[in-house]
Formats: C-alpha cells, structure tokens, sequence
C-alpha cells in the first residue's frame, strides 16, 4: 500500500486499522515535518500505531532493502524530527 496524502496519513492508516491488522502489508509513506503537524500528527503516534497496535515494523527504504529490521521509536523519531527522512515503510 503506498499513501501519500500530504500530511493525513495517520488518519487514511487508523480508518484501515482492521485491514492492516488481519493482512500486515507492505506500507509506504510519508511523514514528515510540515505536513504531518499541520494535522497534529506526530512521529510518536504513528510509532505506537503501527508497531504495538498492529505489529508491524517500520524504518526508512534503504534499511528495509538492506536489513529488514525495523527502527526503535527513537529512531524512528530522530528521522522525523530532524529532517532525516520522510519516506518510510511499514512491514511484517
């Protein structure tokens, strides 16, 4: 699933909860500063929605084509926050 919804991703995941939850898909999204906050998002609340609510791991592409192994919140957080990234994936 790829979603780019200039700042409101969070919203399009939460209304697919049930769905992301029963299939683990492959996402890919942006978020980033800018956009993300204009809709009260935070890296924090997307961290916490997609890893403890619906198991999945998240990090940026090159880490998912090279290692597969997902970000810690705090990096997670550091990607957003200073501007490191604004294109991640969530995966199984």
């Amino acid at each position: 699933i790829k979603i780019d919804v200039e700042g409101g991703e969070y919203g399009v995941l939460k209304g697919g909860a049930a769905t992301i939850k029963r299939e683990k898909p492959v996402i890919i999204f942006e978020h980033g500063l800018g956009a993300a906050d204009v809709y009260g998002t935070t890296p924090e609340m997307m961290y916490d929605f997609l890893v403890e609510k619906c198991g999945l791991k998240v990090s940026t592409m090159s880490a998912f084509l090279s290692d597969r192994k997902g970000f810690s919140k705090s990096q997670f957080t550091k990607h957003f926050y200073q501007n490191m990234d604004y294109y991640f994936v969530a995966f199984p």
